[in-house]
């Protein structure tokens, strides 16, 4: 039987991810909202023009949700390696999450969580279009931008793909008004993250 509650985790900073998969991996539920990009290591390695790779970013930093008990032994190492510091909580006892507050957040975050079922395989990926199968990138209502030129600052929203997901559909204003332009995905990197569309119950 797993354990019911979800808890809040502070975790040491930049370990969300460590302590996800560490979690994970022994089977217990874990959720960490994220925002994922592909980028260059750094400027360097943009000017290059090397390979870009998957870069995760916790949406609350230092913080990871998950079902776990106090005394489980894979929490008590990641304590003994300084990966967590501990529940967040008030006298001594942990808060508790209950299901439908985890499942709110999920949705205010636009359902991007972190997954290592499919987010370990996504530096696989060779190709732009490659990339945009696995709907890594970027998504329909994710807004993107030109990565290079004299466009490069101006957000675009994504409204949907075409040519096989070789391109992108987004929308560009242009002398006052707003025009639908195809544009090849590896010409565009993600700006930020839209929510995703929920369709009402029938």
């Amino acid at each position: 039987m797993k354990y019911p509650h979800w808890h809040i985790i502070r975790t040491a900073p930049l370990q969300e991810i460590k302590v996800h998969d560490a979690l994970y991996a022994v089977g217990i539920s874990v959720f960490t909202p994220c925002e994922i990009k592909v980028q260059a290591k750094n400027q360097y390695e943009a000017l290059k023009g090397t390979e870009r790779q998957a870069v995760i970013y916790p949406l609350f930093k230092t913080y990871t949700f998950a079902k776990v008990a106090m005394n489980h032994p894979v929490l008590m190492d990641l304590r003994d390696r300084r990966m967590v510091y501990w529940f967040l909580g008030n006298e001594h006892k942990p808060y508790r999450l209950k299901q439908d507050a985890i499942d709110r957040m999920d949705k205010a975050t636009g359902y991007n969580q972190y997954d290592p079922r499919k987010h370990s395989l996504k530096h696989k990926a060779d190709t732009p279009e490659a990339f945009m199968r696995s709907g890594f990138e970027f998504k329909e209502g994710d807004y993107v931008q030109f990565e290079r030129g004299m466009h490069d600052n101006i957000p675009l929203m994504v409204v949907g793909f075409a040519n096989g997901d070789r391109d992108a559909k987004v929308m560009l204003k242009a002398f006052g008004r707003e025009m639908m332009q195809t544009i090849p995905i590896s010409e565009l990197i993600l700006l930020r993250t839209g929510k995703r569309k929920v369709q009402d119950a029938a």
